[in-house]
């Protein structure tokens, strides 16, 4: 017994019946997807020990249509409570056409052959009646199986991107802010002086600690992204401004909520007098008998 000898092995079909089931499928997306906004991501301090970058940046964005394969809910987790706080944990399945793909994002930026894990795609606002990040983990460009000897989509695994730093500059005003509305901002309250720090600037010290200018109000210094050790007794400079001011001695002042010591750096950080005077006073067993000693 024999295969069919009236049909065509699906290694070998005429790339007609191949490109038709590719625009068939373009046209099904297109009209049961959503325009995505597909964000690449841009190594900037690879680490190749490791075999990340811990910061990153998005400095360019395409749109292409996708069909998101969830019906019924995100999947994952959701939303809940933990001892670290509020968590989100929601995940999707996207499928995008890899012709499109290639058409509308390679195009642009010739190195993002196909969806890369770790580059961030946008959902669009009528998802959540909000703008969501999601962060790519997976791609499988073979999960409808070489149909008629030919793979038409990509099926995109993502999850909820959780913002670590990274600098969005994509030239998209809805994409761009999103950083500085996301960012841990350290505040560091500074003495009075001539000249004021501009928002965005970088500021630093010649200890090599800097931070992004979000804002700088009476004698607030408001900044993300800070990068280095933080020095007390250094002035922080601002690279555009120019301005030069010295941290606030003022016990009242902080860095981040820590109080301010002028004669060292870590002296209302650390408890290592409290342990040794508790420890000599016989309040601490250090014994052998004790199983939880040293």
């Amino acid at each position: 017994m024999a295969v069919n000898p009236y049909f065509t092995d699906h290694d070998v079909s005429p790339l007609e019946d191949q490109s038709l089931i590719e625009d068939l499928v373009i046209e099904s997306i297109q009209i049961k997807g959503r325009d995505h906004k597909y964000l690449p991501r841009t190594l900037t301090n690879f680490d190749r020990f490791f075999g990340e970058d811990q910061i990153g940046a998005f400095v360019g964005v395409a749109t292409v249509e996708m069909y998101l394969e969830n019906v019924s809910a995100w999947q994952d987790e959701g939303s809940f409570l933990s001892k670290f706080g509020l968590e989100i944990r929601d995940s999707a399945t996207l499928v995008c056409s890899i012709k499109r793909f290639a058409e509308e994002v390679t195009s642009l930026y010739p190195t993002v052959t196909r969806p890369m894990e770790g580059d961030v795609i946008a959902f669009p606002s009528p998802v959540d009646k909000r703008m969501r990040m999601f962060e790519i983990t997976f791609v499988n460009p073979e999960h409808v199986f070489y149909q008629i000897g030919k793979n038409y989509t990509y099926q995109i695994k993502v999850k909820n991107f959780e913002y670590t730093g990274e600098e969005f500059n994509t030239g998209d005003a809805s994409l761009d802010g999103y950083d500085t509305n996301n960012a841990i901002l350290t505040d560091i309250t500074v003495l009075a002086g001539a000249g004021a720090y501009v928002m965005g600037e970088t500021v630093g010290q010649i200890t090599g600690w800097s931070g992004e200018v979000v804002s700088f109000v009476g004698n607030v210094l408001s900044v993300m992204k800070v990068k280095g050790e933080f020095n007390h007794f250094d002035p922080i400079i601002g690279n555009t401004s120019g301005t030069s001011r010295n941290v606030s001695a003022d016990p009242g002042a902080h860095v981040d909520g820590a109080s301010i010591n002028p004669v060292s750096n870590d002296a209302m950080l650390n408890d290592n007098g409290d342990i040794d005077s508790n420890a000599l006073a016989g309040l601490i067993n250090f014994s052998e008998h004790n199983p939880f000693s040293e």
